[in-house]
Formats: structure tokens, C-alpha cells, sequence
């Protein structure tokens, strides 16, 4: 059955909507059915009644059953530091090895051992995530109702200006902005750039277009020809398909845009990646997949989002950046304190 349904999803190509959401659900279901994700996150035995997982692995959340916050703990349940003192904590946004908290109703961010690293002086957002956590070492936040952006260490990046209605979470080194209405990009230092001018020239993506027929790719029996494959087939793909797709949020929801910002892939995803080597992974609540230009998945969703264990060399522009694609293999998940790797074909391979 789940097998029917992976295969469904991966050559479904998202059409519509309806289409990609019963499809996705079902497959969601049924693996939670009939199968436990190889890196799903599991809340260790302790003491404590109410205990969750948060998007760190390894850190549990234990509440009291009112939500209130009540400690941190480790793997083997053991305390990490006290809540207490707290009463919010957003461990769905515990990134970055910093805990968003509310203390006197304003929102600040401890790391593992309880200290504040940011203090508390900002607004919190409101509704089930009241908070953004870190992203690319940046931390997207409010004060006094004025949007801007702050590093880890709470030094302010991006000026906190009332024209500005709208911060993404950055990706790929930039996060865009809106600001008069208008569409700037910021890079990491916070520089925003104006969003480039309409190509008037050319009325629809080049990789849109159907007078040149997209190449086939069909993976061979022999897995010792397959890289040559692909590299012809990705020779092939760069002859006749030349796009660019951004990621871009809309109302809480992720999708890709062309480089006008006409919107290409729709905003229906939790969380995205760039595209790399022409796939990029795209999640449906806690499951990693990747998707190719068209939209199309090529990785089913079977990664689970906790399964990580972001160390130092995972920093940006380190060597290790989690699904995104490099030299034909991406960073999937940890197994036994090493990292499992797939290739473009989706099947396991050495990291």
C-alpha cells in the first residue's frame, strides 16, 4: 500500500492543489500507519509527565500540562537546565542552540545551560509559533510592532524599520523584504538590494517553455554507469532548460519563484531548501523530500526533520550543509554518530 502511494507521489506532478495535498496526505498516514521513520524523533523515559521533541536533536521540552515550560533534557531524559523561570518556550524553533522564551511577556532566547543570550526586549508574533528561531545564524524578530533581523549574539542586522511588513527567514544567505511595498533581498550583513527589474523581453521562463522537448532521464541496471548517466542527462537538461527558482514564503507557507518573483512552485511546503544540482528538499510536516524544476518529486518524504545532529562543521559554507545537494550526494540524517547520504537517485550512499 505505501509503496503504491510513493509511486503515485513521485510521479505526480503537482498540477493542482487538491492533487499534491490528498497525495501527500495519504502517504503522510500511511507511513505513520504502517512504519516508524528511520530518524524519527523519539522523547526519552524520565520523570517528567509531559515531555516533546524540539527541532534540535537530542534536546526534549517537558512542559506541565498547562504548557508552561518546566526544563530541558538530554537524551537519556536527564535535566539540561530549568524553565521555571519562563513562561513560554517554543521548542519547535530551538535552532542554532538557542531557545526561544517569554519571561514578563516579552520574547528573549536562552541557550542550553539557561543562560540569556538575547534579552528579552522583543514582541512575541502570536498564534501556535510565537517565535522565529534561528536560520543562517541570523534571527528574524519584532519590537515595539517593527520588524528586523539580529544575529545570535543579539546585535542587530537589518535595522528595525517601520516601512518593513514582511522578514522571511533567510535561505540560501539572503532573506527578502518587504519594505514600502516594495521587494528587497537582504544578504547576510543586512544589505538589502532591490529586487531585479521585469525581464519585459521574455514573457514566460525559458524552462517553460514546450518547443524544446525535455530530455528523459532513465537510470541504467549497472550502478557503475550510472554517474555517467546522469551527466549526460544533466548535459542534456542544461542545453534546454535554463531557470532560475528562488525560494519565497507566502502566509507561513513555502514555494519557489522565478527570478521576477512569479511564483513557479506553489506555497505549500513548511520549510525549503535551494535548489542544488537541480533538485531541492522541500518539507511536509516532519518529512524531508526533494523535487525537481518541474515540481515533480524525485525523493519520496522519508527523511524525518529530527533526524540531525548539527555540529561546528555545519555552519554556513561549511562542508556539511544538510539536504542540499553536492558532488552527486546529500546529507540525509546521523545513524550511530555518522551521516547517511543519498545520491540523486535517492538511494543510500558513503557521506
Amino acid at each position: 500500500m505505501i509503496s503504491l502511494m510513493i509511486d503515485a507521489l513521485t510521479h505526480k506532478k503537482f498540477a493542482s492543489y487538491r492533487d499534491f495535498t490528498l497525495l501527500s496526505l495519504a502517504i503522510f498516514l500511511a507511513s505513520a500507519l504502517f512504519a516508524t521513520p528511520a530518524h524519527a524523533c523519539t522523547p526519552p523515559k524520565s520523570h517528567y509527565k509531559n515531555v516533546s521533541c524540539t527541532a534540535t536533536a537530542g534536546t526534549f521540552l517537558a512542559v506541565k500540562d498547562g504548557g508552561a515550560p518546566v526544563a530541558l533534557l538530554n537524551r537519556a531524559g536527564n535535566k539540561l537546565t530549568d524553565l521555571f523561570a519562563y513562561e513560554q518556550a517554543l521548542g519547535s524553533q530551538y535552532r542554532g542552540g538557542l531557545l526561544p522564551v517569554v519571561k514578563n511577556g516579552k520574547l528573549g532566547y536562552i541557550n542550553t545551560k539557561g543562560k540569556t543570550v538575547i534579552d528579552f526586549r522583543y514582541d512575541t508574533l502570536g498564534g501556535g509559533s510565537w517565535a522565529r528561531g534561528v536560520s543562517e545564524k541570523r534571527i528574524v524578530v519584532r519590537r515595539r510592532g517593527v520588524w528586523g533581523v539580529i544575529d545570535t549574539a543579539g546585535k542587530t542586522i537589518v535595522a528595525f524599520d517601520p516601512t518593513i511588513s514582511q522578514i522571511d527567514d533567510y535561505q540560501g544567505g539572503k532573506a527578502r523584504v518587504i519594505k514600502n511595498g516594495r521587494t528587497f533581498y537582504a544578504n547576510a550583513q543586512g544589505r538589502l538590494t532591490p529586487e531585479a527589474a521585469p525581464q519585459t523581453a521574455q514573457s514566460t521562463p525559458t524552462w517553460q517553455n514546450t518547443a524544446t522537448p525535455q530530455p528523459t532521464y532513465t537510470p541504467p541496471t549497472s550502478d557503475a554507469s550510472w554517474q555517467q548517466a546522469w551527466q549526460a542527462y544533466n548535459t542534456a537538461s542544461q542545453a534546454s532548460v535554463n531557470f532560475t527558482l528562488l525560494p519565497n514564503q507566502q502566509n507561513g507557507k513555502w514555494g519557489f519563484v522565478d527570478s521576477r518573483g512569479v511564483p513557479m512552485i506553489q506555497y505549500v511546503f513548511d520549510e525549503v531548501k535551494p535548489y542544488s544540482q537541480g533538485v531541492a528538499a522541500v518539507r511536509l510536516d516532519n518529512h524531508w523530500g526533494f523535487i525537481d524544476a518541474a515540481g515533480d518529486v524525485v525523493i519520496d518524504f522519508r527523511f524525518h526533520k529530527d533526524g540531525f545532529v548539527v555540529n561546528d562543521d555545519t555552519s554556513e559554507g561549511g562542508a556539511w550543509q544538510p539536504l542540499v545537494f553536492r558532488d552527486g550526494k546529500a546529507w540525509i540524517g546521523n545513524f550511530n554518530q555518522g551521516r547517511l547520504c543519498v545520491d540523486l537517485r535517492g538511494v543510500n550512499v558513503p557521506c
